[in-house]
């Protein structure tokens, strides 16, 4: 029986709302987001505190986080 990831089920949610374009998926801790069309990695959520909060890492200019 595999468990439901509510954070994964609210990114796909979001995501089918607009459209799609965007996977998400589990890693290191986090939720990835990817580019579909290219599989550019566009952001990471990571978890900050057990009520949802979230902080949202992005790539700079230099390809980091």
């Amino acid at each position: 029986m595999t468990e439901t990831d509510p954070i994964l089920d609210r990114a796909e949610a979001f995501n089918r709302e607009r459209d799609g374009g965007v996977t998400a998926f589990r890693s290191r801790g986090g939720c990835t987001l990817v580019l579909t069309a290219t599989c550019a990695t566009i952001a990471r959520l990571k978890s900050e505190s057990p009520d949802s909060k979230f902080r949202v890492r992005y790539r700079s200019y230099q390809d980091r986080w």
